[in-house]
């Protein structure tokens, strides 16, 4: 779909649906993440991604990409896990084996609302950070669209800093750490969970990096938006 006045902001955002569109996001997405030091190269296959021994969930997520027409490329891309076979959390990349009986006892209350990760988030190097916005709003669309209720997410300290100013109080800590079920050589540290309330996110989600949407002034918010070709209600959604 493409972005309000896309002539003018450049860009298209939404679903990949494709395998070999799946396949071009997963290797931007790898490769960003090799530049950036993130995951040695040797774990990956001649195709440049992770085989299904290293990440088993690609058959369960839905791909978002934010596509550059200028430039003919994609610059930002993520996904989100959907839960299977009944098993709701668990079947999720992150392992909430870990949380604590009240943590799990919460999730499991939840996941009549359903509850997805999203995950794999990559932005091109150099890439402006509204390309995150387009992002981040279709992936919340898309979750109301299709009655999800929460995302699941793990958080290492600088990117917990960044969700917090985007998404303030629609997030709930869960305590305690985890890991992702992604099989590396050298498992990363663990990192802090959250529970992020879709509908209230949307509502939250910031305009400006580091400010949150119901802190501007309508007249701050209708230049900004302005600025960006979009519409207050439908930020990034096609006409």
């Amino acid at each position: 779909r493409e972005i309000v006045n896309p002539e003018r902001s450049g860009y298209r955002v939404g679903r990949v649906e494709s395998a070999e569109g799946i396949k071009r996001v997963r290797q931007f997405a790898f490769d960003v993440y090799v530049k950036r030091g993130e995951i040695p190269p040797h774990l990956l296959n001649k195709e440049g991604l992770f085989g299904e021994d290293k990440d088993p969930f690609v058959t369960q997520s839905v791909y978002f990409v934010v596509f550059d027409t200028r430039i003919k490329k994609i610059v930002a891309a993520s996904r989100l896990i959907l839960p299977v076979g009944g098993k709701g959390a668990r079947s999720l990349q992150i392992d909430v084996t870990t949380l604590s009986e009240r943590a799990q006892a919460y999730l499991k209350v939840r996941e009549s609302a359903t509850i997805v990760e999203p995950a794999s988030y990559a932005k091109a190097i150099g890439a402006p950070w509204i390309t995150t916005l387009y992002l981040l709003r279709e992936m919340l669309h898309y979750s109301l669209d299709n009655n999800i209720g929460y995302w699941l997410v793990a958080l290492n300290p600088r990117i917990e800093r960044t969700y917090l100013r985007r998404f303030g109080g629609a997030m709930y800590k869960l305590g305690g750490k985890v890991y992702s079920k992604v099989d590396l050589e050298d498992r990363r540290p663990k990192n802090t969970p959250y529970i992020i309330d879709v509908s209230n996110a949307l509502r939250n989600l910031s305009v400006m990096p580091g400010y949150h949407g119901w802190l501007l002034t309508p007249l701050v918010k209708k230049f900004f938006m302005h600025k960006l070709h979009m519409t207050d209600r439908h930020v990034i959604r096609a006409r």
